[in-house]
């Protein structure tokens, strides 16, 4: 598929969702920071090898976004491996990481590899938020 019909492509799919932001509180539950009250229409960038090839839409439109914990921690992750500062997936994250966040009897076993899969059964508290919060005031609605 060609650069522009992909473009096209997206722009042409763009969500039936409302511009109306202002329920996602309702929907998704206690928010870590702000958000708007409307949303932009579909926009996005295309890079290739460092170069930015191809925009469309209002990019510059802060966006919430969903959904993109493990693409951005497997990226980050692949980065850390990369430039040595993980040197072992089967290492303990309390051999590297010196936070307090690992001491517990608990978290101490913990290494990256179960973070990377998702089974690390982690204690603690995150952005003021604990590891076992649950119910509509913290995950809201779950339906728009």
């Amino acid at each position: 598929m060609k650069l522009q019909e992909a473009i096209d492509y997206a722009k042409s799919h763009e969500t039936t969702r409302e511009m109306d932001f202002s329920d996602q509180e309702r929907i998704f539950g206690t928010l870590l920071g702000s958000v708007p009250n409307i949303r932009a229409h579909t926009n996005g960038v295309v890079i290739y090898k460092g170069y930015l090839v191809a925009e469309f839409g209002d990019t510059s439109w802060a966006d919430p976004t969903y959904s993109v914990a493990k693409s951005m921690l497997s990226t980050v992750a692949g980065i850390a491996v990369r430039d040595g500062l993980i040197k072992d997936l089967n290492a303990t994250v309390g051999s590297t990481v010196k936070d307090g966040g690992y001491d517990s009897p608990r978290n101490a076993p913990i290494t990256w590899k179960n973070h990377l899969n998702q089974e690390s059964e982690w204690e603690g508290n995150m952005w003021g938020k604990p590891d076992n919060f649950i119910g509509h005031e913290a995950f809201g609605e779950g339906e728009m």
